[in-house]
């Protein structure tokens, strides 16, 4: 079997739980480090990815604090595998709406920007450009590991860019993205070869509370 044809196995991994997600905030850009809950929530992530990966794999980061806090304890479960980071994997531009409580938001959910992928947040990013950045940041990662040799990668994202990598390995249609439920510390699996991408887990959570 040819490299390029050999099967890669994608985690795709949102951050533990952040400061700023503990209270109920927006956050995008701002760069809030993990809660004493996402300390806990990191190392029983990197632990259950441990028993379920028999090879090291190559552990790609969002370079903000929550994502490379949450790297750092998967890279330590493996005795310090390398971590690189790809600003690529930053989560979706919330402009204008950075920092404002999620729960103000709901009387009118939902709004345009998760209605429609090509509507950007006021003054941030739409989730149709997201789709492009990670998206390319997927398909280099994947060439690269398949070149190493290697065929499991561990992204350590934030909760839009699993949502649109799943809707887009799910056909594309866009009505999915606000249905899907993607928890803190929680493990959703693609896997790729010559017939395509597939979602193999979704959502798996180091918190049974959570895996809802």
């Amino acid at each position: 079997m040819s490299r390029d044809a050999t099967p890669c196995r994608v985690r795709l991994v949102r951050h533990a739980e952040s400061e700023g997600n503990a209270l109920g905030r927006m956050v995008s850009r701002s760069d809030p480090d993990l809660s004493p809950r996402g300390v806990t929530q990191a190392d029983e992530l990197a632990a259950r990815l441990r028993r379920g990966l028999v090879s090291d794999p190559v552990v790609v980061t969002s370079p903000l604090v929550r994502a490379l806090r949450t790297a750092e304890a998967i890279s330590a479960a493996w005795g310090g595998v390398q971590i690189h980071t790809d600003a690529r994997l930053q989560e979706l531009d919330f402009g204008e709406l950075e920092g404002v409580q999620f729960l103000d938001l709901l009387e009118s959910w939902p709004p345009d920007w998760v209605r429609d992928p090509t509507v950007a947040c006021p003054g941030g990013e739409s989730y149709s450009h997201l789709l492009e950045r990670v998206g390319s940041a997927l398909d280099e990662w994947v060439a690269a590991t398949r070149a190493e040799g290697q065929s499991d990668i561990v992204f350590v994202t934030h909760l839009g860019p699993v949502k649109v990598l799943v809707t887009d390995v799910l056909g594309g249609h866009w009505p999915v993205l606000d249905r899907v439920v993607i928890s803190h510390a929680s493990i959703s699996t693609v896997e790729i070869d010559t017939r395509g991408r597939r979602l193999l887990d979704l959502n798996l959570s180091c918190e049974e509370s959570d895996a809802r």
